[in-house]
């Protein structure tokens, strides 16, 4: 767990630094699920798209937005998808 803790806080520290990097979201979305945190970091998530949006007339990629919305629903760390799965929605 402390390692977890760690993890998340040199993340966070990471994404400081480079807000829209899909690695840093990806790897936030990893450990705040395994914390059980994964609606949390999914509002957050959502706030950076329309921070995107609004900044760059952009968005996050729909591979980022899918694996994002797979581990709202499934509440579920998302190392426990297969790629399989993560593949079928490119």
């Amino acid at each position: 767990r402390a390692d977890r803790e760690q993890a998340l806080h040199y993340a966070e520290c990471a994404l400081e630094c480079a807000p829209y990097d899909e690695r840093i979201w990806r790897t936030l979305l990893q450990l705040y699920a395994a914390s059980g945190r994964h609606v949390e970091i999914g509002q957050r998530l959502g706030n950076a798209r329309q921070a995107l949006r609004k900044e760059a007339d952009a968005d996050f990629s729909s591979s980022l937005r899918a694996y994002a919305q797979q581990v709202r629903r499934q509440g579920v760390s998302p190392r426990l998808l297969t790629l399989a799965q993560e593949s079928s929605v490119n």
